[in-house]
């Protein structure tokens, strides 16, 4: 019987700091991942400083857009505001109508060409969108079409 308290007592106290243990893991673990989620909130802030102060210290001229690829255009004014990709076919919407007048409707048919739309903020007031075709043997996508479309403006 004395042995048997002994093992009792013994396997209560070893649970009790077994479980200690495991909330401290927790709560250490917890609190590394509040610090961790944190420190990237940090660095995503960062970076969108960063993107701001750059897209709004260089003017975007819709000029040299449509002489960059799509790339050296995404380093040169930073990340587009907005971006899309989508397979050009003659079902577009009145934004995107235009590109139908660039590509023949025998082009368009085959359901090959892929598009890159990015948009930028230009100013307070306007935005800027450039098409870029993707290109099947390297990463240089050419613009295609540009748009230059006031803020308030819905498609």
């Amino acid at each position: 019987m004395f042995n048997f308290k002994y093992l009792l007592i013994f396997i209560v106290l070893f649970s009790c700091i077994q479980k200690k243990n495991n909330n401290t893991n927790f709560k250490n673990k917890s609190h590394s991942l509040q610090k961790e989620f944190v420190d990237s909130l940090e660095v995503i802030n960062d970076l969108k400083d960063k993107s701001l102060t750059k897209n709004n210290s260089i003017m975007i001229s819709k000029t040299s857009l449509k002489k960059l690829d799509r790339l050296t255009a995404i380093q040169q004014y930073g990340e587009p505001s907005n971006s899309d990709v989508f397979m050009l076919n003659e079902d577009q919407n009145e934004f995107r109508i235009g590109l139908l007048n660039i590509y023949s409707t025998s082009e368009i048919e085959k359901g090959l060409i892929i598009i890159y739309e990015l948009t930028w903020e230009k100013d307070e007031n306007t935005w800027i969108t450039v098409w870029y075709e993707k290109n099947k043997d390297n990463d240089i996508d050419k613009p295609v079409d540009y748009l230059e479309w006031n803020k308030g403006n819905l498609y």
